[in-house]
């Protein structure tokens, strides 16, 4: 591969950089004032232009540029002719004298070069034309770079310099694809693939060659000199591991070109599409030119000018970068995104002349997927104050922080360092320190196993070893944050924390856990209240984690109100493993199967624990123990680590020592055992990760990690992942919360009937109005939840891309996993048949497990059920019991189908199209009843109370079934044939997919209906949001021979099966939550000030200040007598806030 173009004495040379480095055989002139052409279509001014760009004059001779004179004019006048330009004539046909003058800056001439629309454009059976031949343009003019600028235009588009370039009128702008000889396509092949170099023809043949693989493009330049880039841009599309670089500008392209990177450049940053007049009804693709070259797995390095600094330029690179590597990734391409400090130069044109080759070598491998480009500002750790420090360390040392004294005054200390860098060690010296001062010390986690093994190793004990009176007198105390309130079963009064030092051990997290995590719904806003409070008053707090970011930061530093935290950030690389990333699932089972036969030990880390998942661990233990009976296989889930006498149980305080007294075992992980877990003893040979994208990426990342020893790694990663927030998957915390918003307007009238939600006393909500800094507002933590569930939304799109992503920039490498001969041959059968046996086993199992549901005993009272349901530590029989119970209350009875049916998702979709039907008088009050006691807290988080509502979902189901009935479609038909030519589909399928209704059940939950699918599809898609299934009869009919009709018809599934059964059971137990609720609400009543009720302000803190939706804010009549901030308020039938415009950072993150 070649380095560099130039020799070591240019490179040493002392004379000034003026215009860059070049190849050797350019001979540049420094420190003259104008160089001297040595070609006679460039002149001397013109010449000096190009080489500033860093293009050398090898590219310089074969290139299209051209100095033109006084003819300028005519040549652009006569393409705009050409181009279908109307032009106001004189008597004697000439073009009016005052249209002449418009043009007369052109006369003084200026440098132009051939666009190359219609350069023979024709992929692979994509159905692309030609527009115009190369030799046509030559004749028409391309793009021109004036000498005299136009300063006499329309005063709107008037500028101080003039345009820098412009096309005729009328003119289509293509791209660039850059001309060179052959000399130089040779050089471009052997920088970046010279195993290629045999296979591109030599100069004497490629007229031959180019007649064999594409005789139009022969055709073309039939009596023209063959160039080398004739022949390059013709073996690009049959080579997709040559990358690209796509600029703006051709002078770009061409210096890119001179230092052997092959390069297309576009006309503008807004031309990479086709115009949007031929795609009237979609997003126009992009442009014919650039798709002929998007073979799938071709790698795309996009290079656009960094116009830091002008906010309007800057929105539109953003915006450009965006479209480009979206429609390249549809196409099955990879992009990766270039950037550079605006120090160095605005374009890579002037980056090169600047810095040289080897900035741009350095530039080229620091670029970024686009996947994680998008995100980096939303992930990244600022460290803008003079009190914060980066290091690059293998370990972190208690030097690299100020005395406790002086940490003491900042009250927040924040470390972020990779994983295995000792962060744990330097925190158990910092609380070493502290507890000579005698404050209390509370460990706050988001798993109970993490704060037992963290609490271990500085001494802090967990709640579960403590007494209250141990309590009381240390007051150290480990703790998961689930339990961090006065109604949990430890009691937490803030008041006694006061001056506590708190450590938050994996702090993005535990915030992460405490905003957006199933398991403090409940209790979240009396979590949130009693956090706050602690850190308000907290003397020191000590946040770590290795994904430490800005959004977590500003968490704490606006809820303490610090605004200089010391910060330590360890930018180290470790000294990496190697991971094998298998395309199919088959194949990775099969290498973990050939690992274990050949003696080897490894460690196996699953995203499920469920007994009916196929790559569960309950299924994987069993599979892995029938075919190796005399391996140990421990398997360590949520299940396991709370069964009483399990070898699992509390394992994570001991794991080490209980490998080194089972130097076998082999351990199989459910995400239980995803972070904070450190296995030191060298006992695996290998790691195994399945990545189904349940976990978030950095959590799988960390859940490899958990082997401290540099093993292979051998992986599966899902493409993208099953972690969503919302209905329509935003991307962006404003879009985010327009969502929640017009959600719960839909139920706001339900909601607010009979109780006044708003702040958490009427205390709280004085001081707000008053004074900013009240005790207790969940503002904060409102705008953090939209910016993690925005930010994870946009990395579920790229879950794979972001996991590998990730691992590099870790320091590991990532290469493709691939099967040998002797992995199959260890494996016994090939990964098809494995995967196979896989099925079998989980059935054989899984069918064991519904007979022992369905045989379990049940409760007797509900008491007793949720005593047991509540109970941490179960034995299988009593988890047995539990869900026994859990069914029978759904159902009405249990047996082995009914468990395989709700295992599969059933209830849900029976429990809607219930309330859709039967049940829609009890929708609201169901609703109510549930959105009641989170509301009650007085502030609550929009999510918590919208996940829960079923009225918005089931009030647009029941308009589909009366459309249904409308159109004479039984669901319960088994017997009638369906087709895409059946008119009541067809008539369906325009219901379902208007924009109306599209916008309304997504929103709802009800899924997007794709206006472009089939009437089958959309029809089927609907038939399984209600439990039922369309299924192919097997037959289709031919018409004229032309088209094909293939016939279904609706499966007898379980929905139809249990359907009355289940509408029966449900209703009488809606009639008998009626009744109870109505008597609750009568003695409430009777014991209630009913007078407090009187005076309904809907006034609801859903949102804080800084993030900017459309809210609707108090008519006249409801202002509040305070002036100061604003408070969010719903109104009827008052006109929506516009939207704000994004900013550039925002923009970062569109799809």
């Amino acid at each position: 591969m070649l380095t560099s173009n130039f020799s070591k004495e240019q490179q040493n040379s002392d004379k000034p950089e003026q215009y860059g480095q070049f190849h050797a055989e350019a001979d540049i002139e420094y420190g003259t004032e104008l160089l001297k052409s040595p070609f006679s279509h460039l002149t001397d001014e013109d010449y000096k232009q190009l080489r500033e760009s860093g293009i050398s004059d090898e590219v310089i001779k074969d290139c299209s540029f051209r100095s033109v004179g006084a003819e300028l004019r005519e040549l652009v006048i006569d393409a705009e002719i050409d181009a279908g330009a109307k032009f106001e004539r004189q008597n004697g046909g000439h073009i009016a004298k005052w249209q002449l003058w418009k043009k007369n800056h052109l006369i003084e001439g200026g440098l132009v070069h051939d666009h190359t629309r219609g350069f023979n454009v024709k992929a692979n059976n994509r159905g692309i034309k030609r527009s115009r031949t190369e030799a046509e343009l030559k004749t028409k003019g391309g793009l021109t770079d004036p000498n005299k600028k136009n300063t006499e235009q329309a005063p709107q588009y008037r500028t101080e310099e003039g345009p820098k370039y412009f096309l005729p009128r009328g003119q289509q702008a293509g791209i660039v694809l850059p001309q060179f000889s052959f000399k130089t396509a040779r050089r471009l092949i052997a920088k970046n693939n010279p195993e290629l170099l045999d296979q591109f023809p030599e100069e004497k043949d490629a007229r031959d060659w180019l007649m064999e693989h594409n005789p139009e493009a022969a055709e073309q330049i039939k009596g023209f000199e063959v160039k080398g880039s004739h022949v390059f841009w013709e073996f690009v599309p049959l080579h997709p591991e040559i990358p690209i670089l796509i600029t703006e500008g051709a002078k770009k392209a061409l210096s890119l070109i001179s230092h052997e990177y092959p390069a297309i450049a576009l006309l503008g940053i807004m031309m990479h599409s086709e115009p949007q007049a031929d795609y009237p009804d979609q997003t126009p693709p992009l442009k014919e030119e650039i798709v002929r070259l998007c073979q799938p797995g071709r790698r795309w390095y996009i290079c656009l000018d960094n116009d830091k600094g002008k906010p309007k330029a800057e929105k539109n690179g953003i915006k450009a970068r965006g479209a480009i590597a979206i429609k390249l990734k549809k196409l099955g391409c990879f992009p990766w995104v270039m950037e550079w400090d605006r120090s160095h130069g605005k374009g890579i044109d002037d980056v090169i002349a600047k810095e040289g080759e080897g900035f741009l070598n350095q530039t080229w491998e620091e670029a970024q997927r686009f996947c994680a480009w998008r995100i980096q500002v939303r992930r990244k750790l600022t460290l803008e104050m003079a009190s914060s420090i980066e290091i690059s360390e293998r370990w972190l040392k208690r030097d690299y922080f100020p005395s406790l004294t002086k940490l003491l005054e900042h009250r927040l200390i924040g470390v972020s360092s990779p994983k295995n860098t000792g962060k744990t060690t330097v925190l158990a010296q910092l609380i070493e320190e502290a507890k000579r001062l005698g404050d209390p010390i509370l460990m706050l986690s988001h798993r109970e196993q993490l704060s037992r093994a963290g609490g271990k190793k500085i001494d802090i004990p967990y709640v579960d070893d403590t007494t209250a009176q141990s309590r009381a007198e240390k007051k150290w105390l480990g703790l998961c944050i689930d339990s961090l309130h006065e109604d949990s079963k430890v009691g937490i009064d803030t008041r006694q924390w006061a001056g506590a030092i708190v450590i938050l051990d994996e702090w993005v997290q535990i915030l992460h856990h405490l905003l957006l995590g199933n398991t403090c719904k409940k209790a979240r806003m009396k979590i949130l209240r009693a956090f706050v409070d602690i850190l308000k008053n907290a003397r020191l707090v000590i946040a770590l984690d290795t994904d430490l970011d800005d959004t977590s930061m500003t968490y704490l530093k606006k809820v303490m109100g610090v605004e200089q935290p010391f910060i330590v950030k360890n930018t180290v690389k470790l000294q990496g493993y190697t991971s094998y990333v298998f395309e199919t699932k088959g194949d990775w089972l099969t290498k973990l199967i050939a690992e274990i036969a050949e003696g080897g030990t490894p460690y196996i880390s699953l995203g499920a624990k469920y007994v009916n998942s196929r790559m569960g661990t309950y299924n994987l233990e069993y599979f892995l123990q029938a075919l190796f009976p005399d391996r140990i296989f421990l398997r360590i889930d949520a299940d396991s680590i709370t069964e009483p006498g399990h070898p699992a149980q509390g394992i994570a305080g001991y794991i080490n020592e209980y490998l080194r007294a089972n130097p076998k075992v082999i351990l199989i992980t459910s995400p239980t055992f995803e972070t904070g877990i450190s296995i030191d003893e060298p006992h695996f040979t290998a790691v195994f990760g399945y990545g189904n994208g349940v976990l978030k990426e950095s959590n799988f990342r960390q859940a490899i990690a958990r082997v401290r020893d540099t093993v292979p790694r051998y992986l599966w990663i899902a493409k993208d992942s099953k972690i969503r927030h919302g209905r329509t998957n935003a991307c962006i915390p404003q879009q985010y919360w327009n969502e929640q918003s017009k959600l719960f307007n839909k139920m706001k009238k339900v909601l607010l009937s009979d109780f006044r939600p708003g702040f958490l006393s009427k205390e709280d909500e004085l001081n707000y109005q008053r004074d900013s800094a009240a005790p207790f507002t969940p503002e904060i933590a409102m705008n953090t939840l939209a910016e993690y569930a925005s930010l994870e939304n946009q990395i579920a799109m790229d879950y794979r891309e972001l996991v590998i992503d990730g691992l590099e920039k870790e320091g590991h490498t990532v290469i493709p996993g691939k099967l040998s001969e002797l992995d199959i041959e260890l494996a016994g059968m090939d990964p098809k048949k494995l995967s196979c046996q896989l099925t079998a086993s989980k059935k054989e199992m899984y069918d064991k497990h519904k007979t022992k549901v369905t045989e379990a005993e049940g409760f007797e009272t509900e008491e007793e059920f949720q005593q047991m349901f509540n109970r941490l530590q179960k034995t299988p029989e009593e988890r047995d019991r539990v869900r026994h119970h859990q069914i029978e209350k759904r159902y009405g009875e249990v047996t082995d189908e009914i468990v395989d049916m709700d295992d599969r998702g059933l209830y849900p979709k029976l429990n809607l199209l219930f309330f859709a039907t039967l049940g829609k008088e009890f929708r609201e009050d169901r609703d109510k009843a549930i959105a009641d006691p989170i509301i009650r807290e007085g502030a609550f988080l929009l999510p918590d109370v919208n996940k829960s509502m079923i009225t918005p979902k089931a009030e647009r189901v029941e308009v589909i079934l009366k459309a249904l009935d409308h159109l004479g479609i039984d669901l319960d038909d088994t017997d009638r044939i369906y087709s895409n030519e059946t008119p009541e589909l067809i008539e369906l399928k325009k219901l379902l997919t208007s924009d109306v209704a599209r916008k309304e059940f997504r929103l709802c939950g009800l899924g997007y209906f794709n206006p472009n699918s089939t009437p089958i599809i959309i029809f089927r898609k609907l038939a399984a949001l209600l439990g039922y299934k369309l299924g192919s009869t097997g037959k289709r009919q031919s018409q004229r021979k032309e088209k094909r009709y293939y016939f279904y018809k609706m499966k007898p599934v379980d929905a139809i099966a249990i359907k009355e059964k289940f509408f029966a059971h449900q209703l009488k137990q809606e009639q008998e939550r009626a009744e109870a609720r109505q008597e609750a609400l009568t003695e409430r009543l009777e014991k209630e000030d009913v007078s407090s009720f009187s005076e309904l302000v809907e006034e609801v803190l859903v949102l804080g200040r800084d993030i900017e939706t459309p809210f609707l804010w108090p008519t006249d009549d409801h202002k509040l007598s305070a002036p100061a901030p604003r408070i969010p308020v719903f109104q009827d039938n008052s006109p929506a806030q516009p939207e704000a415009e994004p900013t550039a950072e925002q923009l970062e993150l569109t799809v």
